[in-house]
């Protein structure tokens, strides 16, 4: 009861204070700081008018493009990228325009089922996105203005009988949603399968509803702005994958860019303007760099790098991890294979099984080989992120998935779980052959020299340096090679070295707009004066030359390296 009155004494003052927010004119009049700590906005508002970001007189001659951003959720550090980005963009006489979610989406890929109140969420982004609009110096306009509250609660009424297969395969306008509306789906109940039940199917029709209101609402944005260029985040899951399908349909370049951990100990930034980023599809520059020779220089910033990961995992130093041989005794077996996992519900799992249905299919299958040939032992090491990362705790596990299944293990099998301290990269040293699904220590196994075996679609598959089955009977017949003790082919590493260069130097952008290095404690904005931007931060500069550009896609991957430092 207790309980009850003191949260419903918190909802009557976020409402009191909201609808004060809600008053223009009280909204202007209150100090930030009140609206910051009543949790309105986000205290990086203060920092960009305190940068002067306001006092900047842009050019009023529009020369160059017309760019558009797309903002969903209220992601500070991306903002701070976007904010960036288009100071310099409009003072070399682009226009930016920035366009913003509405609170008409019934659900959204901002929160998850850790909150299922979206009241807050969405006050949250709406608040700091009608700030924005109100305070900074650029246009910004609204997808719920573009699509009417009449046909909002008509589509509401579409999708009754919706079932959650349904949602694979869903399209609206004859643009295919599916893959996009079901993968955001699963990473909101953090599940990579989605069982029917009534409340699952509650959120797979909400998916539905939110996605036909996206495409009406930017089918018309983008009509009416006529974009040279649009900038989103990642390019895919839910708003930013489907208008990455809408945008690619209509041959509009299109420039996605997210933030990675490949360098661990500084936030770097990855873009794209061919493929979602977030694919790592790097093909055409592979095929250019694999040619080229490694300088000793960069062979040992790969080493560097590949050190600095060993001690870390999502920025946490692994000070506490313990050896394998610790955890398990595998010194009698003659042949050791060590299998890694990935989250369920991952964006490089969910939907991509070229061999296998599923990932929980491919290790229920290796255990059942395993199981009978008890000469040889299977280390299977669950991706930690499983346990939890920022607080995204997985609903499906793969412990509890095989119990599920009626999987036994055997005293050969070696079972270490998400939440054990084990060094993952302990046990690649320890074993001969590693397995891998679709994590980049696939590519880190192999530069240490072990033959790696491919089985879903991660970005390095295929590049010549790994073992890619292309059917089940292939990816037994190399089990059944290890299993004689026949030497596999050993891995190319120099090869492999080349593809990390590319993957985890060249392509990943130290943009130094942030103090603060890690990603979710950004609080501090690292330049004087946003004025001073193409002197203190020249690689923003070269990123927006080459977003600007029509003639060169992609060019700056190749040439990155010369050019930025």
């Amino acid at each position: 009861m207790r309980f009850k009155i003191i949260k419903t004494l918190k909802d009557i003052i976020n409402d009191f204070v909201q609808h004060h927010f809600d008053i223009k004119l009280l909204r202007r009049f209150i100090p930030m700081r009140f609206w910051e700590r009543t949790g309105r906005i986000n205290r990086l508002h203060r920092l960009y008018i305190n940068k002067r970001l306001t006092e900047i007189e842009f050019n009023k001659q529009i020369k160059g493009k017309k760019i558009l951003f797309l903002r969903m959720r209220h992601v500070p550090r991306h903002l701070t990228l976007e904010v960036s980005l288009a100071v310099k963009l409009v003072s070399k006489g682009n226009k930016c325009v920035f366009v913003s979610c509405s609170s008409i989406l019934p659900i959204c890929n901002a929160w998850d089922i850790r909150d299922l109140n979206t009241r807050e969420t969405c006050n949250y982004c709406s608040n700091n996105n009608v700030y924005f609009s109100e305070n900074f110096p650029f246009n910004m306009i609204f997808l719920g203005n573009y699509v009417t509250s009449m046909e909002v609660d008509s589509i509401k009424n579409k999708y009754n009988n919706l079932k959650i297969d349904d949602l694979k395969s869903f399209r609206v306008n004859d643009i295919d949603l599916g893959d996009e509306l079901y993968l955001s789906l699963a990473k909101f109940l953090f599940r990579g399968n989605v069982p029917e039940t009534p409340i699952n199917l509650k959120y797979a029709r909400d998916f539905a509803i939110s996605g036909e209101i996206i495409v009406t609402g930017l089918l018309r944005v983008f009509e009416k702005e006529k974009p040279e260029v649009v900038i989103l985040n990642s390019g895919h899951i839910f708003w930013f994958g489907i208008a990455y399908k809408i945008l690619k349909k209509f041959n509009i370049k299109t420039v996605s860019y997210d933030e990675t951990n490949i360098a661990v100990t500084k936030l770097t930034w990855t873009f794209d303007d061919t493929n979602p980023c977030v694919d790592y599809n790097w093909t055409n520059h592979w095929e250019r760099e694999k040619e080229k020779k490694l300088e000793t220089k960069e062979f040992e910033k790969i080493n560097e790098l590949i050190e600095t990961r060993k001690k870390y995992f999502l920025y946490q130093q692994n000070t506490d991890t313990i050896p394998l041989l610790q955890r398990c005794d595998i010194s009698r077996y003659n042949t050791k294979v060590a299998l890694f996992t990935n989250v369920l519900w991952d964006a490089t799992v969910v939907g991509k099984n070229p061999i296998f249905e599923s990932m929980m299919d491919w290790i229920s299958h290796t255990i059942d080989i395993f199981n009978g040939n008890h000469d040889l032992c299977l280390v299977i090491r669950v991706h930690p992120a499983e346990a939890g990362v920022y607080g995204m705790i997985s609903k499906e596990r793969v412990r509890l998935e095989l119990q599920n299944r009626g999987i036994v293990f055997r005293e050969n099998i070696f079972f270490v779980d998400a939440e054990e301290n084990v060094n993952s990269y302990d046990i690649i040293d320890k074993c001969d052959v590693v397995l891998s699904y679709a994590s980049n220590i696939g590519l880190e196994a192999v530069l240490d020299g072990k033959p790696v075996i491919v089985v879903g679609a991660p970005h390095y598959k295929n590049r010549g340096f790994t073992l890619d089955p292309k059917s089940i009977s292939e990816y037994d017949t190399l089990l059944e090679k290890v299993l004689k003790g026949d030497t596999l082919i050993l891995p190319k590493v120099e090869l492999a070295r080349k593809y990390a260069k590319l993957a985890f130097i060249d392509t990943q952008i130290d943009l130094k707009i942030f103090k603060d290095k890690h990603p979710h404690k950004i609080n501090n904005i690292n330049i004087n004066s946003f004025a001073d931007i193409s002197d203190e931060l020249k690689t923003v500069s070269l990123i927006c030359d080459w977003i600007t550009k029509t003639d060169l896609s992609g060019y700056y991957i190749q040439d990155w390296g010369s050019n930025y430092k």
